[in-house]
């Protein structure tokens, strides 16, 4: 099933696979990638803006129960019914919110980052075992940190990045499996596991994906036995996705996602962008180009199951952004047995050993010590880096908790801060919208953020509300209330907070002029 490996991978078969050394220095590469992966979610990122929502979903959960929810944390939603169809994972969530509150959220999220690297790594490991001994570590290394980088801008604390991590999980199996010649048993776990993963994110439709994919591979090759294994996996695990609660609501929520949802279509959300967009985008592009130019060079070594599960990730990737991390894990195989551009002489050396060692330690340290101990404040975490970084309005909630009296219960922000604003306030307000998107209509995305100004303008001073929480910086909505006489009540170098024209002073504390000075 596997290529016969060539001459000079005999020759270095006793470097790559009987020298302690070089699966020692292997080790320490993963392990230093898999802190940096954790290491981002401590010392760079703060909370995903989607994490409040999700978590505000679960609470309706449990009052609800499980299934379709009428939605109450937007007074602009659609008040149908609605699938929350990520609802095991955003039960996970709230669990361990409710355990650890944010640092074990970070914990979590940290965790997760590292366990996507590792079984990134042992993908590539399981792909190269059958090729005679040659283990190729430092390639699988390189490789490894090319999607290391690919993934971690979409990896945050939200059932996606579960959801990711159990795919790898079920992908592993599957290669693993391939690697074996169709003789692991364990192969039969990514049934129970694709069950899981329908509970937590859509990604669940890549799994029997990957499946047939072996088999019409294998079918091509006329290795019979192996397609049917393959076929029978593909059919327990499309049958896996079924089992949720969640089913038709699931599959309506995809269509819409795929075919009328307008924000999804639009510029505005960054993940949602095609992957080519930006310069680290079209450097990620030439990066790949090359690698398929090589792999292409090298195809002998490649058999029709690993170009289709590169074709099928490359057709993800070039779709949205957001499936980056699938690329990277689809795409390991094929990359790990047709690049071939490192030798693995290199982490035989004690001194590099060491050296990563010693780098390892100090980055846990360093990781440690930038952990938030158990008095740090979420409102001061989450805004550490400071107003140019991607925070919460934290300040302008307390201030609109204790200064503005409300009346229609009613607050208006804009995109990323809506998760936040509804858990933030507990039902004490309703936002004007927030990062479910399936929840508006295409009229509402086109006139809040993707038609003209007029409109908008329009449409804006038909809402009653008690206050805006807006950016301080490049607001859509804030010049458009402010001519429509909203006044400016409180702001700082993050957020503003404008009350409308009724309203006037707030119903306490200093005076807005003074309030609107402070910095």
């Amino acid at each position: 099933m596997w290529p016969i490996a060539d001459k000079r991978e005999v020759k270095e078969s006793n470097i790559d696979e009987s020298s302690r050394g070089v699966r020692q220095g292997f080790v320490l590469l993963i392990a230093l990638l898999a802190l940096t992966a954790a290491g981002k979610a401590i010392l760079h990122d703060t909370l995903d803006p989607d994490c409040f929502w999700h978590l505000k979903v679960a609470e309706a959960l449990h009052r609800q129960g499980i299934g379709p929810l009428v939605d109450d944390l937007s007074f602009a939603s659609n008040k149908s019914p609605w699938t929350p169809y990520s609802w095991l994972a955003e039960l996970g969530m709230k669990a361990v919110w409710d355990l650890g509150g944010y640092r074990l959220a970070v914990a979590a999220q940290a965790l997760m980052q590292a366990g996507i690297v590792i079984v990134l790594a042992m993908i590539g490991c399981e792909a190269v075992k059958g090729r005679s001994g040659r283990g190729r570590y430092l390639s699988i290394v390189m490789l490894t940190a090319f999607g290391t980088a690919m993934m971690l801008p979409y990896l945050s604390f939200r059932p996606a990045t579960a959801g990711i991590l159990l795919l790898g999980a079920i992908f592993w199996l599957v290669v693993r499996d391939w690697r074996m010649n169709g003789r692991s048993e364990a192969v039969w776990l990514a049934v129970p596991l694709t069950v899981l993963l329908t509970n937590i994110h859509l990604y669940v439709v890549i799994a029997p994906a990957i499946f047939a994919m072996a088999a019409a591979g294998t079918a091509w090759n006329r290795q019979w036995p192996s397609t049917r294994r393959y076929g029978l996996l593909t059919a327990a695990c499309g049958l896996g996705c079924l089992m949720t609660p969640m089913l038709w609501g699931a599959i309506q929520t995809a269509w819409f996602y795929q075919h009328n949802d307008a924000m999804v279509a639009g510029p505005i959300i960054a993940e949602m962008r095609p992957f080519l967009s930006g310069i680290g985008g079209k450097i990620n592009g030439l990066i790949i180009l090359a690698m398929i130019i090589c792999l292409w060079r090298r195809r002998a070594q490649l058999d029709g199951v690993n170009w289709l599960w590169l074709g099928f990730g490359l057709l993800l990737l070039l779709r949205l952004g957001r499936f980056a991390p699938l690329y990277a894990l689809l795409a390991m195989p094929a990359m790990v047995r047709g690049i071939d551009l490192f030798s693995d002489r290199m982490l035989c050396r004690p001194g590099l050993r060491l050296a990563m060692a010693g780098v390892l330690l100090i980055g846990c340290v360093r990781v440690g010590l930038a952990f938030p101990r158990a008095g740090d404040g979420m409102d001061q975490w989450v805004n550490r880096h400071g107003p140019d970084t991607p925070g919460y309005p934290t300040a302008a909630a307390e201030f609109v908790q204790a200064n503005v009296r409300p009346h229609t219960g009613h607050l208006i922000n804009e995109f990323t801060w809506g998760g936040y604003l509804s858990w933030r306030f507990g039902g004490q307000y309703q936002v004007l919208l927030d990062g479910r998107t399936q929840l508006y209509s295409r009229d509402f995305w086109r006139t809040a953020y993707l038609g003209d100004e007029s409109l908008r303008s329009r449409w804006l001073n038909q809402l009653s509300a008690d206050a805006a929480v807006l950016p301080m910086e490049r607001s859509v909505f804030a010049p458009i209330l402010i001519h429509h006489g909203w006044t400016i009540a409180y702001r700082d170098q993050r957020a503003q907070v404008l009350i409308p024209p009724a309203a006037g002073q707030p119903a306490a504390g200093p005076p807005a002029a003074q309030v609107a000075d402070t910095k």
